[in-house]
């Protein structure tokens, strides 16, 4: 975990240096998840729950239309999960880098730690619209759709926030 938190820090201040880099921070999301087990003599047992997920991201402009997106999500269940989340955006309005409508793909890695530790890997879409509020403030207000993937059994993700940004130039 400390490596992925390094990786992550070094990422983002070697690449701060460019124009059309921005910082992110999510106070506001929520990951609900519903869970699909396949269980002996019963067959497909599903549970759906919900928590509050907060999370820091790194967006960087490829170009006008094109970016790369990290983030570090944290979600508080009755334990806590962790993930680590590339995402690849196209974005269809706006006359400048990282601002208007998106589509993106996303993959990564969840760490679920409380009641024994578990890791699952993750893929999904997300759609999303980003503004720049001022100079160097974004706005980003989104959800991801996806699934989580470990040991047979499948999670279904819907994951809307609210991500408050600082452009770097």
């Amino acid at each position: 975990m400390k490596n992925v938190i390094l990786t992550f820090l070094l990422v983002g201040l070697v690449v701060s240096l460019s124009a059309q880099s921005i910082v992110k921070f999510k106070p506001i999301g929520l990951d609900y998840q519903r869970v699909s087990v396949s269980v002996p003599f019963l067959g497909t047992v599903t549970a759906s729950s919900s928590a509050w997920d907060m999370g820091l991201g790194f967006e960087y402009g490829l170009n006008k239309t094109l970016s790369l997106n990290t983030t570090l999500n944290f979600a508080f269940y009755s334990g806590t999960m962790m993930s680590f989340t590339p995402e690849f955006r196209a974005y269809l309005t706006g006359s400048e880098a990282v601002t208007g409508f998106y589509v993106g793909g996303y993959g990564g890695l969840a760490i679920y730690t409380g009641g024994g530790s578990s890791t699952a890997g993750m893929a999904g879409a997300s759609l999303g619209f980003q503004k720049t509020l001022g100079d160097r403030i974004t706005m980003d207000v989104g959800t991801g759709i996806g699934g989580q993937f470990a040991g047979g059994n499948s999670i279904f993700n819907i994951r809307p926030g609210v991500t408050l940004g600082y452009m770097l130039y």
